[in-house]
């Protein structure tokens, strides 16, 4: 054999050998959701003998159910669709050798061994290797998600114990199952609670963080997946119960009662269960002639002890102290106390109390009285005053000239008269000092404003408005910050036929703001002088020795 014949051998072994065979990727196993949509995807190769044979307008996919005989076992047609066939859509491009299918609204009867056939012109063939199958299984109800606990980043186990203070997540995840629109994962709790979540929906995952604290022992919490499936939901549930370590706590309802003897009770939880004792003197206490100690038990976490004292001891004190091995809690427990010396002094402090407020009260009404009256003899000077500056502006030429309707600025008919600054012009203290003056002149009267003689203009520190009510009524307002109280004000009104001022004592309104803030200073010294007497007279309580010395 020549080279030549061996090279034209070589060759043909060697094209058979590159050749590609007929294959399939699809996925093989599959679970549905009944009522949903499912995907299959697929991708697959063919031999380079039927490439051209491949082209868009001729390509056709066909899916085969548990069998792979075309006549019998036909389910799905992309091109001639028949009313016994499943409802989808090849949505891959098969010319492109991409099958992927999507079926539509699945139940039971979609359940089986699926095969795939192309057809295209000259080439028809059907993937039915075993490995070539993909099978697709229909549910009922959506799988329950995982839920999982960990703690500082560590996986915890179903019941074991997470520590108070101990940073928290819990971990929800389910399969992914088609449908549209996507699942949803929700948390809730018993008892409730409220959850603050973090999901990443694109995995299916939702994480909910947060401190552990004693108000999450025996917290179940759930976790929800929903499907919404043909105008109606589907969920599967799955939950953990929480259980945390936490220091001993005391109610605050704890107390004593008085009669013949006293009786207290004290009420602590805590996880691990936790232990109680008695402390008088700071001494721990056990039953005797003297004293009588019982315990029950309310739950694993809580324990409810009473003590009763025989009325020799109340002279001592009392204290209840819970511990676990997360830690202690105690409370000084105020015994009811009889000897007289203890209840003469607390009434003698409440007597001082009330008089002190009387005392407070009448000092703050008679000042703000004498202020009123102050400012109103004021006010009234003024108003005279201006009263009187305002009558000898009027002379009788201006008579004359009203009669005669003569004169510049007037109309026909109409009565020229020097401004008039109204009574009712003045002043409202607050956290800025606001003064309004009303001026009535015919012709039609301007308003200025003087601090201290000198005109004043719109400033950081004052701000002035007018508004005119008729052709000889004008009123304009000024707004003043409290740096400018110190000054003297003037509201000045003028026309052609004179002119008239009015003057604001701003000091007066600064005054009686100091005065209200002396009051409040000094109520809210006897305030705190009430607090502290009432204090003491607590501490008199708690240590009755003091009084029976």
């Amino acid at each position: 054999m020549n080279t030549v014949e061996k090279t034209i051998i070589f060759s043909f072994l060697l094209q058979g050998v590159c050749s590609r065979p007929f294959s399939i990727s699809l996925t093989e196993k599959i679970e549905a959701l009944s009522g949903s949509s499912v995907i299959i995807k697929c991708t697959f190769e063919i031999k380079d003998e039927y490439v051209k044979e491949l082209t868009e307008s001729d390509a056709t996919g066909l899916w085969l159910k548990d069998g792979y005989n075309v006549n019998n076992h036909l389910v799905f047609n992309s091109r001639d669709s028949k009313p016994d066939h499943f409802k989808g859509e090849i949505t891959g491009k098969l010319h492109e050798k991409n099958c992927t299918t999507i079926f539509y609204n699945v139940s039971s009867n979609h359940n089986g061994k699926y095969y795939f056939r192309i057809e295209s012109g000259g080439l028809k063939y059907t993937y039915s290797e075993r490995e070539n199958i993909s099978t697709i299984n229909v549910i009922e109800s959506p799988p329950k998600p995982t839920v999982k606990l960990y703690e500082e980043q560590k996986e915890v186990q179903d019941q074991e114990e997470v520590l108070e203070g101990s940073s928290v997540s819990l971990r929800c995840s389910a399969e992914t199952l088609c449908s549209s629109p996507p699942p949803t994962l929700t948390w809730s709790s018993t008892p409730r609670i409220p959850l603050s979540e973090s999901s990443r929906r694109q995995e299916l995952i939702s994480d909910l963080n947060f401190t552990a604290a004693h108000r999450h022992h025996r917290v179940t919490f759930t976790c929800t997946i929903t499907y919404q499936i043909l105008d109606k939901n589907k969920t599967a549930q799955n939950n953990i119960t929480l259980h945390v370590q936490y220091a001993p706590q005391i109610s605050t309802s704890s107390s004593c009662v008085s009669g013949d003897v006293t009786e207290c009770f004290c009420k602590v939880d805590g996880n691990p269960s936790p232990e109680l004792e008695w402390h008088l003197s700071g001494r721990p206490v056990t039953n005797s002639s003297d004293t009588f100690i019982s315990e029950e038990r309310l739950s694993s976490t809580v324990l409810r002890s009473s003590i009763t004292l025989h009325q020799s001891l109340t002279h001592t004190s009392l204290q209840c102290i819970g511990n676990n091995t997360r830690g202690t809690a105690g409370k000084l427990l105020q015994l009811n106390l009889s000897p007289l010396q203890c209840t003469e002094y607390q009434q003698v402090s409440l007597l001082i109390i009330l008089m002190l407020i009387l005392v407070l009260y009448a000092l703050t009404v008679g000042l703000g009285i004498y202020k009123i009256r102050q400012l109103s003899t004021k006010l009234k000077a003024q108003n005279e005053a201006a009263d009187t500056y305002a009558s000898l502006q009027v002379s009788p030429q201006t008579h004359s000239e009203a009669v005669c309707g003569s004169g510049s600025g007037g109309g026909v008919g109409e009565e020229l008269y020097a401004p008039q600054i109204s009574t009712s012009s003045s002043c409202v203290s607050g956290n800025v000092i606001e003064c309004f003056c009303e001026v009535d002149g015919n012709p039609s009267p301007e308003l200025e404003w003087h601090l201290s003689g000198r005109p004043v203009t719109n400033s950081s520190d004052t701000f002035i408005s007018e508004e005119r009510f008729s052709s000889t009524v004008l009123r304009s307002s000024i707004t003043l910050h409290q740096s400018l109280t110190h000054t003297s004000l003037q509201c000045v009104g003028n026309n052609t036929r004179g002119t008239e001022r009015k003057q604001f004592e701003l000091y007066l309104f600064s005054q009686e703001a100091s005065w209200f803030n002396i009051c409040s200073f000094l109520i809210g010294v006897g305030s705190v002088m009430v607090m502290v007497m009432c204090y003491n007279a607590d501490l008199q309580v708690s240590r009755p020795f003091d009084c029976m010395e």
